[in-house]
């Protein structure tokens, strides 16, 4: 009788999460007519759930910091210069689940795929729309734009 009780706290705890104030969770199903990312629900604090048929996916719905390494970019003239790309960006907690829906991937995957490829795409867009002389004398613009 007393092997079966680890074996029923490992099971708990195994089908047991807890979502993090700042954080919203979406929960899953894997299996049945309801599987799928199209019925997701949104919960928070302690979900159970059966681990295989759901999934519960945690997603951080405060703002965060992303810095990028450096790039080379060109302005208008073909003037090399070098920018430090950053991002400050909040997952917006009532699409969180269109959100994951379209990438179905982590965080953390996304800020270093599809956001830097983003961010690094929208940072040779702007400098190139200035001239040289312009950048020098409008950086504010340029930090705008």
């Amino acid at each position: 009788m007393t092997k079966k009780k680890p074996l029923v706290s490992v099971l708990v705890l195994a089908s047991c999460e807890r979502i993090d104030a700042g954080n919203v969770g979406l929960k899953i199903n894997m299996s049945g007519g309801d599987r799928g990312v199209s019925n997701i629900k949104y919960v928070t604090g302690w979900v159970w759930y059966t681990p295989g048929a759901t999934k519960v996916v945690e997603l951080p719905v405060f703002v965060q910091h992303k810095e990028y390494e450096p790039i080379a970019v060109y302005a208008k003239g073909g003037i090399q210069w070098t920018v430090h790309p950053s991002i400050n960006y909040q997952i917006t907690s009532d699409k969180a689940d269109s959100m994951y829906q379209k990438f179905r991937v982590d965080v953390d995957v996304l800020q270093d795929g599809w956001m830097k490829n983003v961010v690094y795409q929208v940072c040779r867009d702007a400098i190139n729309s200035f001239d040289s002389d312009s950048l020098l004398n409008h950086r504010d613009l340029f930090e705008v734009e």
